[in-house]
């Protein structure tokens, strides 16, 4: 089974399944702790979107990539990427502005501000990942959601995890999201903000 970011599929189709608290923060407090990371979580076998932000409160598991790899050492990771200016400009509009403003608050930046550290934390993250795992690429597969053909995380993926291609699809676009709720798009002028950032 599949747990995606706050488990909110499991929260509303099986109620009690994963109690009232983020899987996210109970991954973080196993490692702070010195537990194994998935603790209590053993029920599930993939794990995607591992960040969770409340208010003030920030969990970004993702960046916990060397943890991982030492409690569990069998396990395949998965580095989904894409053009980071595209990927900017979809943070920017996510949840209409919503993401961006909170990240504005909790940092006390400007707009231009947030756009220019999630920019360096691209490259970065990127960066660090393709080192850590260098040599592995067993382990480590950096999938272009742009460029890349499905088979290629199928053949990852293999043995262990057989994925069927028919369920491959673009869900949740926000250029879709956008146009559907009449959102103001606020990542229409992005480009020169992402310029002065690089």
């Amino acid at each position: 089974m599949a747990l995606h970011s706050g488990g909110r599929y499991w929260k509303r189709h099986h109620k009690g399944f994963l109690g009232m608290r983020s899987p996210q923060e109970r991954i973080h407090d196993n490692i702070l702790n010195g537990h194994a990371p998935l603790e209590g979580l053993e029920r599930f076998t993939a794990f995607f979107d591992m960040e969770y932000k409340r208010g003030s409160d920030v969990v970004e598991n993702f960046k916990r990539y060397a943890t991982f790899a030492r409690h569990y050492p069998n396990a395949k990771f998965l580095m989904n990427t894409r053009d980071k200016d595209d990927w900017l400009r979809s943070r920017v509009r996510h949840a209409n502005g919503l993401y961006l403003k909170q990240e504005m608050a909790r940092k006390n930046l400007s707009s231009d501000e947030v756009v220019a550290a999630w920019s360096s934390d691209f490259d970065r993250h990127l960066r660090k990942v393709r080192s850590f795992f260098k040599g592995e690429a067993d382990r480590l597969l950096v999938f272009n959601t742009d460029k890349d053909d499905i088979q290629k995380l199928v053949d990852f993926a293999a043995p262990e995890f057989p994925l069927d291609t028919s369920h491959w699809a673009e869900v949740r676009s926000t250029d879709r999201i956008v146009e559907k709720k009449g959102w103001q798009d606020d990542g229409a002028d992005l480009q020169i903000a992402m310029g002065d950032a690089a």
